[in-house]
């Protein structure tokens, strides 16, 4: 019998094939050995996600990979109970150091002025985590705060530059950290579904204070002139993947 899967075109192998073959830490190999034969659910953290229960879902997975500041406590139902991975910008690390180098005066206020409950202790609060730090973060100028993070039973680790500029080239500008969390589960693991994922569409309706599931933010004025992301362009590339069976996309 004739399969009626669809053949990947010549674009998403060449996709496919960058994700594979570009180291994503300095413990490739060690993350296959563990990943290989497990399943991963990726969620985002789309405001929307209030609307669904797919908590049981979620936990039902051996992984579970979050972004950022994406918070489980009171959203049990809706997003599940706990956190595996987790895909961090450098905003937390550089909150750590408050006004001293190399953070700026200006740095948590302005912060807070667009997300009001950004936790710039988010990083202290971890537990039984591997933190996978997405770019712009020099390790050496972070060795105590590392150490401090890593006795509450975490894992600290900075992704290879070469690995986020595949995932950049392929998005055709900076890549957000869901698409980076999308792209390291396809690499590592057997079957990955996705939960939370709007691509943003909140950004360009009233419903910009529902970005979020756990925390309000404000739009800053210019954000249409400054975005250094294309949401779009990610979410045409993840609806492929959706038609080609590569992953399990559940829509919120």
């Amino acid at each position: 019998m004739r399969s009626t899967k669809p053949e990947l075109d010549v674009n998403m192998l060449a996709i496919l094939g960058a994700i594979r073959s570009t180291p994503a830490t300095n413990i490739d190999q060690e993350l296959y050995d563990s990943f290989g034969n497990k399943t991963c659910a990726v969620v985002g953290s789309a405001g929307s996600l209030l609307g669904h229960e797919y908590g049981h879902i979620i936990d039902k997975h051996d992984i579970i990979i979050r972004c950022n500041q994406a918070a489980t406590e009171k959203y049990e139902n809706h997003v599940g109970s706990r956190t595996d991975i987790r895909i961090m910008n450098s905003h937390y690390f550089t909150a750590l150091k408050g006004e001293a180098p190399p953070s700026h005066s200006r740095f948590l206020p302005e912060m807070k002025k667009q997300f009001p409950l950004f936790d710039e202790n988010l990083l202290y609060s971890l537990k039984n985590e591997m933190i996978i730090v997405k770019h712009g973060v020099s390790s050496g100028l972070f060795s105590e705060e590392i150490q401090k993070i890593e006795k509450e039973n975490n894992t600290v680790k900075f992704m290879n530059a070469d690995y986020y500029n595949m995932a950049s080239h392929v998005v055709g500008t900076h890549a957000t950290n869901g698409i980076v969390a999308i792209f390291f589960a396809l690499k590592y693991f057997s079957s990955v579904s996705c939960f939370g994922f709007t691509f943003c569409k909140e950004m360009r309706t009233t419903d910009w204070d529902k970005l979020y599931y756990f925390m309000p933010a404000l739009p800053p004025k210019n954000w249409k002139e400054t975005s250094c992301h294309s949401n779009q362009n990610e979410s045409k590339i993840i609806d492929r993947m959706s038609e080609l069976d590569l992953l399990k996309f559940y829509g919120c």
